[in-house]
């Protein structure tokens, strides 16, 4: 049989600060990949809503055209001046 050795205390000391460093560093990889997630999620609700805005322009601007014809439009006063 073998005979046994055993660590210094200052070894352990050091090999349960690695194993410590190793699970701080998972876990804080873990919530990087969940804020990346939300991050992602938060792009795709923002890209909709973007579309969403856009196709609503758009259907004022074909709904105003139909009413007014083409022209330009003086948001502070309220004046359309249509296109000769």
């Amino acid at each position: 049989m073998a005979e046994t050795k055993k660590f210094t205390e200052q070894e352990i000391a050091e090999i349960k600060t690695l194993q410590q460093r190793v699970a701080d560093t998972t876990y804080e990889l873990g919530l990087v990949q969940i804020d990346k997630q939300m991050l992602k999620d938060r792009e795709s609700e923002l890209i909709s809503s973007y579309e969403r805005i856009i196709k609503d322009e758009q259907d004022l601007v074909a709904k105003l055209s139909s009413k007014y014809g083409v022209g330009t439009l003086d948001l502070s006063t309220g004046e359309f001046v249509p296109q000769s």
